[in-house]
């Protein structure tokens, strides 16, 4: 039952992680409002129980655990930059 839990669990931040990156090369690469939100809001789905259920307790040390929630909101910030910029 555990390896068939820690499977399901892989499973889920795979599809995360491919549905994050097909939504930026659709549709962030045009630098489109509903992309930068589904975007945003789909990997801040991911990466918040990260933070709560594993680098809280303690299970992950804060650091390189922080690595990803950082990158995340870097991204989100060059982003919402990118998003500010008039379209050519």
């Amino acid at each position: 039952m555990v390896q068939a839990r820690l499977l399901q669990d892989a499973f889920y931040l795979l599809f995360f992680a491919c549905s994050g990156i097909a939504i930026a090369l659709i549709s962030n690469w045009r630098n489109g409002r509903q992309g930068y939100w589904m975007n945003g809001v789909l990997i801040a789905i991911a990466d918040i129980p990260f933070i709560l259920f594993v680098l809280i307790p303690g299970y992950v040390p804060w650091w390189p655990g922080l690595i990803g929630p950082i990158l995340w909101a870097l991204a989100f910030l060059c982003t919402s930059l990118a998003r500010l910029r008039p379209a050519a």
